[in-house]
């Protein structure tokens, strides 16, 4: 039987009543001042609300707390649903993964626009006065992506731009030499299928990871999957960022999760340093996503810089 244990972490689910496992929310209210006003308008400004530990084994993040986080909805056989996270990097880009954009066959390269980019939602359940929905009619695919190797990752332009605010703000992207070391603790967020192993989370989800190192990533990988073996999936490349667990809790970013962000703290604020691509679903883990034998694959940003610019510069 062919492997299917690496899987792009973006099958479309439609969302689903959960149980809250953190109580306190802090919604959003407004600005205090002008001093604060201000600071929402520069990017990797994080919201009000503490990181749990723990999307798989993951807890409810605060309302308005990642002001950067994107939904993207898409529609199949009449519904709108949740299909992939995204993050905001300016008032009007969103960067994405490809696969979440583009459909395997002849041609991948062509964007699929979403219906909706929603920012500022915390549960996609209620459209609340926090959530801003967008379009996005352009979109750019790296042309390296062909849903079997690296690149992929998208840019969005979106038709009209956000509103920065309390609960809608950006991320920082990278300087074009910064990177980020291994054992660094950085956080993953996303509504995709949590432990339950049921349909995609209502209410955004946090989980703390730890990057791992490039070269150990692709080794474990190459382990797992040697060249003659019947695997069929994605392998890390140097394009990739790759995060485990930080502990015992077996964190992972899963289905509905791909296209969101991998961002760390700096001392010069949130920075983005990958979208979710790929990962692992062991077989003993009832069709779930781990990190328990192997990484979750990110695209890098670092890597991409260049295109992400020229293409943004270009656009514009």
């Amino acid at each position: 039987m062919v492997s299917c244990r690496a899987l792009l972490i973006c099958l479309a689910s439609a969302s689903a009543a959960r149980v809250s496992k953190k109580r306190s929310k802090k919604g959003g209210s407004g600005s205090s001042g002008k001093g604060e006003a201000a600071a929402l308008q520069v990017c990797g400004n994080k919201g009000p609300g503490g990181i749990s530990a723990l999307i798989i084994n993951g807890s409810d993040a605060d309302a308005c707390e990642w002001r950067w986080q994107v939904s993207l909805q898409m529609e199949r056989w009449g519904q709108i649903y949740h299909a992939c996270g995204a993050v905001l990097i300016s008032e009007t880009w969103v960067l994405t993964a490809a696969h979440c954009v583009s459909h395997s066959g002849r041609w991948p390269t062509n964007y699929t626009p979403p219906v909706g980019v929603w920012a500022g939602a915390h549960d996609l359940t209620v459209i609340s006065g926090d959530t801003q929905i967008k379009t996005a009619s352009v979109g750019f695919i790296h042309p390296g992506w062909d849903f079997t190797g690296p690149h992929d990752v998208a840019l969005l332009r979106l038709d009209s731009p956000m509103n920065l605010g309390t609960c809608v703000g950006t991320a920082c992207l990278p300087a074009a030499n910064e990177d980020v070391a291994p054992g660094t603790r950085c956080t993953i967020t996303g509504w995709g299928v949590d432990s339950s192993g049921g349909p995609s989370s209502d209410v955004l989800q946090e989980v703390v990871m730890e990057v791992v190192g490039q070269q150990d990533c692709i080794n474990r990988w190459e382990a797992a999957h040697p060249p003659d073996s019947d695997f069929f999936g994605q392998m890390p490349t140097d394009q990739n960022i790759c995060i485990g667990p930080t502990g015992g809790v077996q964190g992972s970013a899963c289905h509905g999760d791909s296209g969101g962000p991998l961002v760390c703290e700096t001392s010069s604020g949130w920075k983005v340093f990958g979208v979710t691509s790929f990962g692992d679903m062991p077989e003993d883990f009832g069709g779930l996503c781990s990190t328990r034998d192997l990484p979750n694959a990110y695209s890098s940003v670092h890597a991409h810089w260049d295109w992400i610019q020229e293409t943004m510069a270009a656009a514009a």
